[in-house]
């Protein structure tokens, strides 16, 4: 059987060394750490070390490498640079930049800076990035063109993205080191109303459906028909009290509702 990782998201709130554990206590056979590279100490790098020597558990990956138009490459090298010194198997990547030339550069770079260690750089496509799905992602791996290169694939963002079984069959198997099982509703999300859910590290995300037209009570009292859409907020509550995060829901809808108050 193959073997089964612990992917860090499980735990965002933790540490690595917690992190690690967790792994080890819910019995698994390797482990994922995240790494910021903002953050990340020696000492991070020591004490995870330690705990991955005392479990004996292999690092599958370090996450995440999240590319933007204004990424920071030496940031992105520095999270390469961790999963060196700990072993790790792969880096996993993501891109927010539509610029698809400029992910297959950035990715390119990565590859050959992961040259001494041989890590895989692993790029994840899903409708919450500007890798859609994974013709997208296949076309800037040739773009890419190193023999380090991956892909990433999570059912969850095969169905969302209408990827199918059969293109996903005609994958190098070369280039899919490991797979990711993200667990989610069965339904898929509905455009005009879905969750917000917060990606690491941000602190919070605003969630804006599509706006519907709907029969609506009029200030007259009269029903006519109004453009009407949610917008749902989630907060990370060690960033951001939840009483804040409601007068700013508050604020937007104000402002929403009545447009003239922006200009003042």
């Amino acid at each position: 059987m193959n073997p089964i990782s612990f992917a860090s998201g499980i735990v965002p709130e933790f540490g690595p060394v917690d992190t690690i554990e967790a792994a080890r206590a819910g019995g698994f056979d390797m482990v994922g750490l995240w790494v910021d590279p903002l953050e990340w100490t020696a000492a991070h790098t020591r004490d995870a070390r330690a705990a991955l020597a005392a479990t004996g558990l292999p690092l599958l990956d370090v996450e995440v490498v999240w590319i933007k138009p204004d990424s920071i490459i030496d940031d992105h090298r520095k999270i390469i640079d961790v999963g060196t010194e700990l072993g790790a198997a792969n880096v996993l990547c993501v891109s927010s930049d539509p610029d698809h030339a400029r992910t297959a550069a950035h990715l390119a770079t990565l590859c050959r800076h992961a040259e001494a260690s041989g890590m895989r750089v692993a790029l994840e496509f899903g409708i919450f990035t500007e890798v859609k799905d994974l013709t997208a992602a296949l076309a800037i791996l040739d773009q890419v063109a190193h023999p380090l290169r991956a892909l990433l694939i999570d059912p969850i963002h095969v169905d969302r993205s209408g990827t199918t079984v059969a293109q996903i069959a005609k994958v190098d198997p070369a280039l899919l080191p490991y797979a990711q099982f993200c667990d989610a509703r069965a339904l898929r999300p509905d455009p005009a109303d879905f969750d917000a859910v917060i990606n690491p590290p941000h602190g919070s995300i605003l969630a804006v459906g599509a706006g519907i037209k709907k029969p609506v009570v009029l200030k007259d009292g009269t029903v006519g028909v109004a453009t009407v859409m949610s917008m749902t907020l989630s907060v990370d509550h060690r960033v951001i009290d939840g009483a804040l995060g409601a007068e700013f829901l508050k604020a937007i809808v104000e402002n929403l509702e009545n447009p003239i108050t922006m200009l003042a």
